[in-house]
């Protein structure tokens, strides 16, 4: 499948605009659940008040939302909560409700993004719209779910069990778990229902100051439906081919062998420009599956840093140097937070043979929604296989974690509560000893973006093209 990049409405549009960035700007769209909730307490027929699956559309994906709505007493402010998993982005928000209106304006990466819904009970509809794009929006309420707060400070003693056991740092990021956690149990006794849970854990992780941490309720299925592929191309120029990865995170087989096919089938050009702007990351197995496309066998990629082998940071190189320590080795195409943590720390050396090896020049198109696995195959990429960054900054979430299910009963009879807790249990470096986390990567080519037309590409092409020149 094919799509011109030059094409576009904006550089900031929605192709460039993951669901996971969409989370940041559109907190009353960007919850990713499904399910149902408790019963708010006063609400009537009339009221918002109340929990609602919103689902939000997209021209590339849909996402399903789960939040909590609450009218305060002055009956035009409204607070919402998101139930469902966050990515790190904030889990609160607040709007006016005018009538049967509910508005909201919200900053984020497309610029100031304006909310509006319609209550008409039990269903909610209206659009979002940012610059000259926009979307539509609808919601039904939900069927209620009972609290538990007497199971909330339960809950909450194992989300600690588990951080101290499996976080990626054994000295928690310099949090003092035992008088952190004993402020926060104290706050539990104003727990009330799921949406003040969910929040006061989400207080207590952000004490842990690092990324890919969150707390939610299950969404029963997958929050994002994708309506185009996982990676599609098309010629920027005769000798310059362009591909588009949206995420790392294929849903199907075919969707594997359409990746690897598009990879194959690019292998020839002299150029490519990778666009990975909005890229919410994935599954760090299919980013190695890719650079074994650009990298060949045997070349070590990047080190990996289980909760027993952090201890091993202190001896890795510098920035400016190479060297190889005498690590584990954890061969590429099989990754995985298991075999990480086994060995405590290992590099991580790309094996398979493809068919053909990209040689050409590779450009790569970053931002700041290119995340955790994209930001890797990035680093990687710059530093294994010479590829030139241009765009802006990316964040730097770059570390590998785990979702654990809390259930009601620990050791006899496991009863599922829904509940879900995701940290970080491996860190990354690059071969050159650099972490990703917390800094992000700079672009060797910074472009603002400025009107219509895509500066970013447009300045890949002269990149390339000056190149070119340089080598006759």
């Amino acid at each position: 499948m094919t799509e011109s990049p030059r094409k576009r409405l904006r550089h900031d549009d929605w192709r460039h605009i993951s669901p996971y960035a969409v989370v940041l700007c559109l907190v009353v769209l960007a919850v990713l659940p499904g399910g149902a909730i408790e019963a708010q307490r006063g609400a009537t027929p009339t009221s918002i008040d109340g929990y609602w699956k919103l689902t939000a559309e997209f021209p590339e994906y849909d996402l399903d939302s789960t939040v909590r709505f609450r009218t305060s007493g002055d009956g035009r402010t409204v607070e919402g909560v998101v139930l469902g998993p966050t990515a790190g982005r904030p889990s609160t928000l607040v709007g006016t409700m005018t009538g049967r209106r509910l508005s909201f304006t919200v900053p984020g990466p497309l610029g100031e993004m304006h909310v509006s819904l319609t209550h008409s009970d039990p269903t909610l509809s209206g659009t979002w719209a940012a610059a000259d794009l926009t979307g539509t929006v609808r919601g039904t309420r939900v069927a209620p779910r009972k609290p538990e707060p007497t199971y909330y400070p339960k809950y909450f003693r194992w989300v600690c069990e588990i951080l101290r056991n499996n976080f990626y740092d054994p000295r928690l990021n310099g949090v003092e778990i035992e008088r952190v956690s004993a402020s926060y149990a104290e706050q539990m006794a104003s727990v009330r229902n799921d949406a003040d849970f969910v929040l006061l854990v989400r207080r207590f992780l952000a004490e842990f100051r690092t990324s890919h941490t969150d707390f939610y309720l299950d969404p029963k299925g997958s929050p994002i439906r994708e309506k185009v592929p996982l990676v599609t191309w098309s010629r920027l120029a005769p000798d310059v081919h362009y591909l588009r990865i949206r995420h790392f995170d294929p849903q199907s087989a075919q969707e594997l062998t359409d990746f690897d096919r598009v990879l194959e089938d690019a292998a020839g050009s002299p150029s490519i420009v990778i666009d990975l702007r909005g890229n919410r990351g994935g599954r760090v197995g299919l980013a190695f599956r890719a650079l074994s496309r650009f990298l060949e066998p045997g070349l070590d990629a990047s080190y990996v840093l289980g909760r027993t082998g952090t201890s091993a940071a202190a001896s890795l190189p510098t920035p400016s140097e190479h060297a190889i320590p005498g690590l584990p080795v954890v061969p590429s195409s099989s990754v995985s937070s298991r075999e990480i943590i086994r060995k405590g720390a290992a590099v991580i050396r790309i094996d398979g043979i493809p068919k053909r090896l990209y040689r050409g020049r590779t450009v790569l198109l970053v931002d700041n929604g290119c995340v955790s696995a994209c930001e890797l195959f990035a680093a990687i990429l710059r530093d294994r296989g010479g590829a030139v960054l241009i765009g802006s900054r990316t964040p730097g979430e770059v570390l590998g974690s785990h979702t654990y299910s809390v259930f009601k009963n620990m050791v006899v009879t496991k009863k599922d509560t829904g509940w879900r807790l995701e940290i970080p249990v491996v860190d990354f470096r690059t071969i050159g000893g650099e972490r990703i986390e917390g800094k992000g990567l700079a672009p060797d080519i910074s472009v603002r973006q400025g009107g219509a037309a895509d500066a970013v590409v447009e300045e890949a092409l002269r990149y390339l093209k000056d190149a070119s020149a340089k080598q006759r």
